[in-house]
C-alpha cells in the first residue's frame, strides 16, 4: 500500500494500472494510489454511462488522494477489464460491490430506480452518448441498462429506505441527463441523506468544480 509520503510522488496519471482476476474469471483492471491509513477505508469510484479509468479529472482524484487511498476501477467489460458488460444496474453492482463494506456513500448526478424522466434521453444527448468512437458493445448495453432503471415507478423508490449509510447526494442545478429532479427524490427517501446542489451546473459539476467537489467528498467522509 502507498504510505502518504508515497502518495504525492504518484497521481492519477502516473498510477500504473494493475489488474485482480474474481473466483468468477473476470479480470478488473483498477489504480490504486493516495494516503493510506487504516481508519481510513478506500473511495471506490464507479463510472458512468461508458465510462473507464481515464475519464476522471485528474484534478478532482488527485485532491482527493491526497488525503485518502482511491480505487479508480474498470467495470465489468470496460476499458482494460474483461467479462460482458451487464445490461442491467443491479449486476453491475453486484460485480463490485458488498453492502457490509460500504461506510459511506457518494452519489453524483445519480436517479434512483423508478426516478422521473429518465427513461430515454432527449436527441442531442443521445446522439452524443451514443457517437461510434463510445465503444458500441458497451454503450448497447449500458443504454439497455439505464432504460430499465429509468422506467417510472414510485414505488420502487420506498426501497432507498434500506441504505442507511450516511449518503452525499450532489449535483448540478441543471442535469439534463440524470434530471436534477432524481437527487431530490434521493434526498427525499434515504434515511441519511446529504444534500447538495451546486449552481450554474450540469451533470458534469464534478468537473466544473472539481477542486471544490474534492474538499466536499474529503470533509463529508471524514465525518463520524
Amino acid at each position: 500500500m502507498p504510505t502518504t509520503t508515497q502518495a504525492a510522488e504518484i497521481s492519477a496519471l502516473t498510477a500504473p494500472i494493475l489488474t485482480i482476476e474474481t473466483s468468477s474469471g473476470v479480470t478488473y483492471a483498477h489504480r490504486r494510489f493516495g494516503a493510506s491509513e487504516e481508519q481510513r477505508p478506500p473511495l471506490l469510484f464507479l463510472q458512468h454511462f461508458h465510462g473507464h479509468l481515464d475519464t476522471w479529472d485528474p484534478l478532482l482524484i488527485d485532491s482527493i488522494a491526497a488525503h485518502r487511498e482511491v480505487i479508480l476501477l474498470d467495470n465489468t467489460g470496460v476499458g482494460q477489464s474483461t467479462g460482458k458488460v451487464p445490461v442491467t444496474v443491479t449486476q453491475m453492482a453486484r460485480d463490485v460491490l458488498r453492502h457490509r463494506a460500504v461506510r459511506r456513500i457518494v452519489l453524483a448526478g445519480t436517479g434512483p430506480r423508478g426516478g422521473h424522466q429518465m427513461h430515454g434521453w432527449t436527441f442531442d444527448i443521445e446522439r452524443v452518448a451514443n457517437a461510434a468512437n463510445n465503444g458500441p458493445e458497451v454503450a448497447r448495453a449500458q443504454s439497455d441498462a439505464i432504460v430499465e432503471w429509468g422506467i417510472s415507478d414510485p414505488s420502487r423508490l420506498n426501497r432507498l429506505a434500506a441504505i442507511t449509510q450516511p449518503t452525499l447526494v450532489a449535483n448540478g442545478n441543471n442535469d439534463m441527463m440524470i434530471p436534477t429532479v432524481n437527487s431530490q427524490l434521493l434526498a427525499d427517501h434515504l434515511p441519511d441523506a446529504r444534500p447538495r446542489i451546486d449552481p450554474d451546473a450540469a451533470h458534469g459539476f464534478l468537473f466544473q468544480y472539481p477542486r471544490q467537489f474534492a474538499e466536499l467528498v474529503t470533509e463529508f467522509l471524514s465525518g463520524r
